[in-house]
């Protein structure tokens, strides 16, 4: 897909006019400055790579994407419970300290406080009901100590779309505690999962690996500012 696809929301965020775009652009079709472009292509397009670069994108991020099929998850005990209002800031707080493998992290163009409030502003889409379909978290409540945002994908999938633990609370399976919580309580059978992460992320890649999960895709993720 080559045509620019506007992303009112993150335009906001970033200040000016940010767009998606596919393998086939070209300098013709580029947004006229300011404006940020984001672009993902599977790994195996080296042609698509380097048309890209030649136009002034640089690659930020190598995303990973997997999936652990259905299957039962055994029953264990744990902080893991659904989200409730009152931790609404609690979880933002923690999106806006715990991310740093991610792209926007990734992109010193960005820069750290942009990046932060992006994911704390995305974790919160949640409680405004503009995204994601279940919040699970761990900590009482109003004052949590880790959370997981999650979608409905197709075929029953459930959709890890964020995951984050507190630097405070790292350690001590917290994460897992709140996948095996999802996995149980938003459906009504085991179902499959998937999730996407940062070839940079070395602990969750270690963690999905611990619980079933098999990678499926890769994909170099790229920016343009102009």
């Amino acid at each position: 897909m080559s045509a620019l696809r506007p992303d009112p929301w993150l335009s906001e965020r970033l200040g000016k006019p940010a767009f998606q775009v596919g393998r086939d652009i070209a300098a013709a079709g580029l947004p006229p400055p300011p404006s940020f472009v984001g672009a993902k292509l599977d790994v195996g397009d080296t042609e698509g790579l380097l048309r890209l670069q030649a136009l002034g994108f640089r690659v930020v991020d190598t995303n990973v994407q997997l999936r652990r099929d259905a299957a039962p998850w055994v029953a264990q005990a744990g902080p893991a419970r659904f989200a409730e209002n009152e931790d609404e800031a609690g979880i933002r707080a923690i999106a806006g300290e715990a991310f740093i493998y991610d792209r926007f992290h990734r992109d010193p163009i960005i820069g750290g406080a942009a990046a932060a409030r992006i994911k704390a502003d995305w974790a919160g889409n949640f409680f405004a009901g503009k995204r994601g379909d279940w919040m699970v978290t761990a900590g009482i409540p109003g004052r949590p100590e880790g959370f997981l945002q999650l979608l409905k994908g197709d075929n029953g999938t459930i959709v890890i779309d964020l995951v984050a633990v507190a630097p405070a609370h790292q350690g001590k399976g917290l994460a897992r505690a709140m996948i095996g919580f999802a996995a149980r309580a938003c459906m009504d059978r085991a179902a499959p999962l998937r999730v996407g992460t940062q070839i940079a992320n070395l602990p969750s890649l270690s963690l999905y690996a611990r619980l079933g999960f098999n990678i499926v895709s890769a994909a170099y993720v790229l920016h343009l500012h102009r």
